[in-house]
């Protein structure tokens, strides 16, 4: 009977270590986790600047305009010949503008699953042995800092908004 209070004894204290052990392993895996996050955010950024903001820039830029004159009506010749130089550009245009619909709404989701997981991590965990919320132990410790997330955000932010300029 002494051999098994002795087990038990030893046991609670396996548990802490283990306990212990599990909240690094939990805290490394978040890290991976948000660093992905950044790396995936990165890439978006790199994108838009080389395949999706360039066409946005350049559409229309060299669109004539001699055949406008705010002062004189155009006739009709002209402005049929405008209007189907301006449908066959927008005709062209179409898959660009999908491509930029598609890429904004990934960027839209990370942003939201970024700023999900800020909270998640903010958020008080609760100890799974006593379903009791302990107050001021978050997910990551004090230590971890979230700053390249937040700044990841801002870069994405500051790529849809370039879009919709």
């Amino acid at each position: 009977a002494s051999g098994a209070g002795a087990e038990d004894a030893g046991g609670g204290g396996g548990c802490g270590a283990e306990s212990a052990a599990s909240a690094q392993e939990a805290t490394r895996k978040t890290i991976a986790a948000l660093s992905a996050l950044c790396d995936e955010a990165g890439e978006l950024e790199m994108l838009a600047q080389r395949r999706i903001l360039p066409p946005l820039a350049l559409f229309g830029s060299d669109l004539k305009r001699s055949t406008f004159d705010g002062n004189a009506e155009l006739d009709d010749v002209a402005m049929t010949k405008r209007d189907s130089e301006l449908l066959r550009r927008v005709g062209k245009f179409v898959p660009a503008l999908q491509e930029t619909f598609n890429f904004t709404l990934r960027c839209r989701r990370l942003v939201r699953n970024m700023v999900c997981q800020i909270g998640g991590c903010a958020v008080p965990c609760a100890n799974p042995t006593t379903d009791v919320v302990t107050a001021g132990a978050a997910i990551l410790g004090p230590d971890v800092r979230l700053v390249p997330l937040a700044e990841s955000i801002a870069h994405l932010l500051r790529v849809l908004i370039a879009i919709d300029e």
